[in-house]
């Protein structure tokens, strides 16, 4: 069952189904109720297969079982296995044009070379130091999978991130990322991946006044270009460290 997922709808006299309403940004991906219901003229459809390539089965007992094996299934099996390491160059002085906007110093929160090494050592990162007083960080290998408290997976990482828009003069995404065992990633799937997120993008109609609270553990985070002044607030309730092992 090919594609991001697998659907069936019922088809009568040459017309599909149709509903007057959508859930969207469920909790729990299956369960109805527990997300955000919108208002529009939808095809009704089932989901029956989650995840590209699923492969249908049938087990001892003969049921049909869909997943969790899976053709091609980059880059969700091969991030929970290898992990990524991200590497990003750090200018040595502020400049707006870099992905980050700030050097070194600002960004680490330090003030020469020898508490930056100190500091990024304590972090576990590799260093090189560039021309120009550029400095190159790369951190240990890291999960990309991470498991919450009521056992779900989710997709936490950077991958889109860092693939698609750590790029500037001195940051090609192309190498700014790559498996924990310092293999490289699969583009496509990368850009399959972004494809998805981007799919279900959910967009705020913003009010004044409005206020969102997000669990960035399970929601992914951006902005599209905008006009006036804005607020972000982050609470970090309790701050939360993560350990990867390659094989």
């Amino acid at each position: 069952m090919g594609g991001t997922t697998a659907k069936i709808c019922l088809i009568e006299d040459g017309a599909p189904k149709t509903a007057n309403t959508f859930e969207v940004a469920r909790t729990y991906r299956f369960k109805k109720g527990s997300g955000m219901v919108i208002s529009t003229p939808v095809v009704e459809m089932v989901e029956i297969g989650a995840g590209g390539g699923s492969i249908a089965s049938i087990d001892s007992m003969w049921r049909i079982q869909v997943g969790p094996r899976s053709a091609a299934a980059e880059p969700g099996p091969a991030c929970d296995q290898r992990g990524l390491q991200y590497s990003n160059v750090m200018p040595g002085a502020d400049d707006a044009n870099s992905g980050m906007g700030r050097s070194w110093a600002s960004t680490l929160g330090v003030e020469s070379k020898e508490q930056a090494e100190a500091r990024l050592s304590e972090l576990g990162y590799s260093w090189e130091w560039l021309a120009g007083g550029d400095l190159r960080a790369t951190t240990p290998p890291l999960p990309a999978i991470m498991e919450l408290a009521d056992g779900r997976k989710t997709f936490f990482n950077q991958l889109i991130a860092a693939f698609c828009g750590w790029k500037d003069d001195r940051n090609d995404p192309s190498k700014a990322i790559c498996h924990g065992d310092g293999t490289p990633l699969d583009a496509d799937a990368v850009r399959h991946a972004a494809a998805i997120a981007d799919e279900i993008t959910f967009d705020m109609n913003w009010q004044v006044g409005d206020v969102v609270l997000i669990d960035n553990t399970v929601v992914m985070h951006a902005r599209r270009s905008f006009v006036g002044k804005r607020k972000v607030v982050a609470s970090l309730a309790e701050m939360l460290t993560q350990s990867f092992q390659t094989a």
